[in-house]
């Protein structure tokens, strides 16, 4: 029984992409819990701050270096008959826009919290920001294309990889304080490119050249700016809301923050590792569209309603693993951003969808209404710490996944 059920898994792309996304995601989390948790006894909660303040700052750096080009080239790779011009001049557009743009932010620190000018006082600190960022940034390249060739498993692959290395080094860095625990958790990251570009490489026979193609350029640019704005809209509030806790309420607060929103990964990468999966399915195969988004709805239902209610009655005890602080501190976050999941779903599926139909400008608004909902209200309940963010956090996605919800009754 159990071995059909796996043949039937592993025979099926969507399914078997989404099983293997899924993994590639709980094996991250799985070695970043152990890194959190050897660096919550190793370092005091401001310097996790602090470092979870930087590590917010990459995550953005990288989601607006990749100027939307990781969605483009799943959207439009499958079809292309040039594969590697496609792939180098994305590789070579975003490694010279995620290196200006990192420039930029140690530049601008001044102006963002002076917690954090250390990364600009210290020479090799700004460098290794640098190559780390990029190196962030590549890696969600590879991840797409690895997407349109419905090849995750290498994704997997590389993902423990850096997990493995992850664990390995906060014994060896806690002189350097929050920069030991950020470098700690991206030196893997240059190592997991360095295998997915060899699987390239030795797979697929990818040959590696410093092309910018303007034709591809021009193919697929409408389509990866719109990308590119939505998910700007997308992810501000992932760098503008650790900025108004770490000024405004607190260095530790930032780290109870921070925490929580690594196990709320945990129940959202369940719906986007499939919707992924049916973005690319879809783009492979648009007339077959709402067979495969009939599965990826019932893969999600059946996965994310028993993720949510273990957060919610269990959350407590996955904290206390961290400190008694976290707990205490974290708690009612981590369970709003667990009720928070059904609406992430529903604007999961809603954003594969009008990225299947190449209709960017809804992914756009609806991105620009959620982020700037989330950022506001944000604002407003600072007085209520932690659980006002919560709060936010539902208002902006409750209110973008009311309109897909609609949108997706129109366009099926």
């Amino acid at each position: 029984m159990l071995k059909k059920f796996y043949n039937h898994v592993m025979q099926d792309s969507l399914y078997r992409n989404s099983v293997y996304l899924m993994a590639s995601t709980l094996i991250t989390a799985m070695f970043g819990f152990v890194f959190w948790i050897m660096n919550a006894r190793l370092f005091r909660p401001e310097q996790i701050g602090i470092a979870t303040a930087i590590l917010s700052a990459t995550t953005l750096i990288t989601q607006f270096s990749l100027l939307g080009l990781k969605n483009g080239i799943i959207r439009y790779l499958p079809g292309s008959i040039d594969k590697d011009k496609q792939i180098n001049t994305g590789s070579n557009v975003i490694t010279i826009f995620t290196a200006a743009l990192s420039i930029i932010y140690l530049l601008c620190i001044p102006l963002f919290s002076s917690k954090l000018l250390f990364l600009q006082d210290n020479f090799l600190y700004a460098v290794l920001f640098v190559v780390f960022v990029t190196s962030f940034t590549l890696n969600q390249l590879q991840e797409g294309i690895f997407i349109a060739y419905r090849s995750t498993g290498y994704v997997f692959i590389k993902n423990a990889l850096w997990g493995v290395l992850k664990v390995a080094l906060p014994l060896f860095i806690i002189s350097f304080g929050a920069f030991g625990v950020f470098f700690a958790a991206s030196f893997g990251s240059v190592i997991s490119f360095l295998l997915g570009l060899y699987y390239l490489i030795a797979k697929f026979r990818y040959k590696v050249s410093p092309l910018i193609d303007m034709g591809v350029v021009k193919q697929i640019g409408k389509f990866s700016f719109g990308d590119y704005l939505g998910i700007f809209f997308a992810e501000l509030p992932y760098f503008v809301i650790p900025l108004l806790i770490i000024n405004y309420i607190g260095a530790k607060d930032s780290a109870y923050y921070y925490i929580s929103l690594q196990i709320s990964a945990l129940l959202y990468v369940i719906p986007a590792a499939t919707t992924q999966s049916l973005f690319a399915e879809g783009s492979n195969d648009v007339e077959s569209l709402k067979h495969h988004l009939k599965k990826a709805f019932l893969l999600i239902l059946f996965l994310l309603v028993p993720a949510i209610l273990i957060t919610i009655f269990l959350g407590d005890f996955v904290l206390k693993i961290f400190g008694t602080l976290y707990a205490v501190n974290g708690l009612r976050f981590l369970q709003l951003l667990a009720l928070a999941g059904v609406f992430v779903a529903i604007n999961n599926i809603g954003s594969a969808v009008v990225h299947i139909k190449k209709k960017i400008h809804l992914y756009v608004l609806l991105n620009f209404i959620s982020g700037g909902l989330m950022i506001f209200f944000s604002i407003i309940f600072l007085p209520y710490h932690l659980v006002g963010i919560g709060y936010a956090w539902l208002i902006g996605q409750g209110v973008s996944a009311i309109i897909y919800l609609l949108l997706l009754r129109k366009m099926l």
